[in-house]
């Protein structure tokens, strides 16, 4: 059987515009280091001297344009290969700075005292990676997609929450504040392929005593940190360095039952193999290859209790389907702050009965080539039972258009052969909005 759904799309929204404004006149000059810092929590080495300094913030709440109550000092500096941001927050109390929060991506750490670090690598107001470290060292990390919904009513296809990039952070309390050291490698993030590059970037502090929140380039009430066509620009960013950008997790598993039963003795054996490649094949592009994959490592959905007669949602977790995975996504959020999701991975995987069908391997090439947005998805599964293997693809390109548009285009298709015979339906659709 053949499920074919090729759909079109265009979506548009009004330019914004202070967007220009913003990066104009909020910029810093990238600093490069020939060594960068020792990630301690401890702004003391004379590297940090000659970084950049950033130490004008306004509020967003509660009056919003009035000057920050507390003083944030912002240095950012790299090196090829790694992006380094210290933020020494100042703290007028002792006993001022609140958090209790330590496990990873809680979203605690966003009610809590914490900075914000936003990066919009390829300057396109749309995408971004966003950072988020509290006193306690506790860190949270997301990829944005369409400026996170636009509004404060982020969808789950324009936040990313269950990405995990590779980076560091210290923290430790003084007697006038919080200080946090933060390193970046350059290979957790994509950005193109050119020399030098801007990247758009904001910050942003909570001082959650006061429910003050401030920004170094500033944003309206209506919308938070997402909000990246507002965001200011690192200048300057010469001969940065991804390395080989190769990682490789294979795994190896292996078991033995022995079992007795009226004198006859059974004994059993299993194992199995399989392997996870991720590779940058440009910095823009990533590929992921899997075989024989294992979801053992993936996160539990967070519980929910259902007192509609809707069906839950669960979002995905699993890391092969994480990175760029708003790249499938089309359409634009609608009043609930949820997008209607045409593609959704959580059913690969699984049979019509709703039970766990192993993946024999696939590809994933997912990325940006100047303005030109590229997801690509193949995976085959094995048989289940009598149900046989299923093949999904999945392809979207998209181009940026204007200020803040897209155009683009999604091919979904699913196929499943049958003994004896093969039938193919066809669905077509299109949408704009």
């Amino acid at each position: 059987m053949r499920h074919a759904l090729l759909l079109f799309s265009l979506i548009a929204s009004a330019p914004a515009a202070s967007a220009q404004e913003s990066a104009e006149l909020y910029q810093i000059g990238a600093v490069r280091a020939e060594r960068g810092p020792v990630i301690d929590g401890v702004l003391d080495e004379p590297v940090w001297q000659a970084a950049a300094v950033i130490n004008q913030f306004v509020q967003q709440e509660p009056d919003e344009g009035a000057p920050a109550t507390e003083r944030t000092e912002v240095r950012v500096l790299y090196e090829g290969s790694t992006l380094f941001i210290g933020v020494h927050a100042f703290d007028s109390s002792p006993d001022g700075p609140i958090a209790s929060e330590m496990r990873r991506d809680a979203d605690r750490i966003l009610e809590e005292d914490n900075f914000q670090v936003i990066l919009d690598t390829f300057m396109d107001s749309r995408s971004a990676y966003m950072f988020v470290v509290s006193p306690l060292g506790a860190q949270l990390d997301q990829q944005v997609f369409d400026e996170g919904g636009r509004d404060r009513r982020a969808s789950g296809s324009s936040i990313n929450r269950d990405w995990d990039g590779v980076w560091s952070v210290a923290a430790r309390s003084t007697s006038d504040g919080w200080v946090a050291e933060i390193a970046i490698p350059m290979v957790t993030l994509r950005f193109p392929d050119s020399d030098p590059q801007t990247w758009g970037i904001n910050f942003m502090r909570n001082i959650r005593r006061k429910n003050e929140q401030v920004f170094w380039a500033p944003i309206p009430q209506a919308f938070t940190l997402t909000r990246v066509s507002l965001a200011g620009s690192l200048t300057d960013l010469k001969d940065l360095s991804q390395g080989r950008d190769l990682r490789i997790k294979p795994y190896v598993t292996g078991g033995g039952r022995r079992q007795r039963e009226g004198g006859i003795t059974d004994n059993s054996t299993q194992r199995d193999i399989g392997l996870d490649v991720k590779y940058g094949v440009t910095p823009s592009l990533n590929l992921d290859v899997t075989y024989n994959t294992d979801f053992a490592q993936a996160e539990v959905d967070n519980e929910q209790v259902n007192l509609t007669r809707f069906p839950l949602f669960f979002p995905e977790k699993r890391e092969f389907f994480l990175e760029n995975a708003g790249q499938f996504a089309v359409g634009t959020t609608n009043s609930t702050g949820r997008i209607a999701d045409l593609f959704f991975t959580r059913q690969i995987g699984l049979s019509a009965s709703r039970t766990a069908v192993p993946i024999l391997g696939g590809a994933r090439l997912t990325g940006k080539i100047g303005q030109n947005n590229i997801a690509i998805m193949d995976l085959q599964t094995e048989d289940a039972g009598v149900e046989p293997g299923q093949n999904f693809l999945v392809a979207r390109y998209s181009r940026d258009i204007f200020e803040r548009s897209q155009i683009g285009a999604l091919f979904i298709n699913k196929h499943k052969r049958k003994p004896m015979h093969i039938a193919w339906n066809r669905y077509g659709g299109r949408y704009a909005g």
